[in-house]
């Protein structure tokens, strides 16, 4: 679990890094407007989604964790609701 957490990290600084990237190019060449847009529509909308999708799945990740600290705890029949319950939540999506 501790090497998905660094990995998620790698991802935000990388994307941090990429944001603050085409703030620079912004700031450097404010006189050719063509190339901010091309830029911008290149990584902007892009940043949103891969954010999104960074979120659902750290909170898939936390659930994940807290089911598997609740397992050993859990008797059969608790399991096998647990188990339904994810399986009728998968079978939505």
């Amino acid at each position: 679990m501790v090497n998905s957490d660094k990995f998620l990290w790698v991802w935000l600084v990388t994307l941090i890094a990429i944001f603050a990237l085409d703030c620079f190019v912004f700031f450097r060449e404010m006189a050719r407007p063509q190339l901010m847009g091309a830029i911008f529509a290149a990584t902007g909308v892009g940043f949103a989604a891969v954010l999104a999708q960074m979120r659902r799945l750290w909170h898939e990740k936390f659930m994940t964790q807290t089911l598997i600290a609740l397992l050993p705890v859990l008797g059969p029949t608790e399991i096998k609701n647990v188990v339904m319950q994810l399986l009728a939540t998968l079978g939505k999506k």
